[in-house]
């Protein structure tokens, strides 16, 4: 018995897929009338160098186009569109939408399977801000609000931490946590990125823990970490979480009354 679910998968094998006005179709494209638009990410010329060389007639899924507001937008496919202009070819042939919004356009290059092996949280980034993302135009405005790009060669971005301020976003701490980690890890920011990223989590955590303490003061610890090495803190993290590093510097020549209790940020 033929069931609905065996017909559309049928469908979708000889025409590809079903978008809102109808189904697609396979058709050749001039490669010159090709338009990507400000979510893409730029070109990887290694990338598409390797497509060139390892060719293989056959192999390739065809790129996925979508015709609006008289142009055609490419939203999955660039460097194989790319590799067949370099080996001399005029059209491609491509999966073609009409009409679709940039929004829908948008959510298929960023879900897209390709995408998702070789985008960078940078990419993705760009693109939800451009879809206007809630939670990324929420962590950009706070980020921007430091004096920093979060898409530029500095800041958030250079930091790496994207995705973990994502998270960030989504945790009870919210826009105010989100300040106090960004206004902590910016004291060191001649640290390499990689660096940087891997002491946010620990930072977080320890802040999250120190705020339900009523005499943390996130000046003091800024002032501490100042005069100690990032480095030293996450080597000696195989021994002693961050957290608890961070515990035992704030406490430094502090006062009795003014320390943290240290047995609140042991697991």
């Amino acid at each position: 018995m033929i069931s609905i679910k065996m017909v559309q998968e049928a469908k979708k094998m000889l025409f590809g897929e079903m978008g809102k006005s109808g189904l697609s179709w396979i058709g050749d494209v001039k490669i010159t009338d090709i338009c990507f638009d400000d979510y893409y990410r730029n070109e990887d010329m290694r990338h598409t160098k390797d497509l060139v060389t390892n060719y293989k007639e056959g192999v390739w899924d065809y790129p996925r186009v979508n015709h609006r507001d008289g142009k055609i937008f490419c939203f999955s496919g660039r460097h194989r569109i790319s590799a067949a202009e370099k080996m001399g070819e005029t059209m491609v042939k491509c999966i073609n939408f009409k009409n679709q919004t940039k929004e829908w356009e948008i959510d298929k290059y960023r879900s897209s399977d390709k995408f998702q092996k070789r985008h960078s949280q940078k990419d993705d980034f760009k693109a939800a801000l451009v879809a206007k993302d809630k939670d990324a135009q929420f962590i950009e405005d706070i980020v921007s609000g430091h004096g920093f790009s979060i898409l530029g060669g500095n800041g958030a971005a250079r930091i790496g931490c994207i995705a973990y301020l994502k998270d960030i976003v989504n945790t009870t701490g919210g826009e105010d946590l989100l300040r106090e980690v960004l206004n902590v890890v910016m004291v060191w920011q001649g640290k390499k990125s990689s660096l940087l990223k891997k002491m946010l989590k620990g930072i977080a955590e320890f802040i999250v823990i120190a705020k339900k303490q009523h005499n943390f003061n996130t000046g003091v610890l800024k002032t501490k970490l100042m005069l100690k090495d990032p480095q030293e803190i996450l080597d000696n993290s195989k021994v002693m979480d961050i957290p608890e590093q961070l515990v035992k510097i704030y406490n430094e020549e502090l006062p009795a009354d003014k320390r943290l209790n240290r047995k609140n940020f042991l697991k």
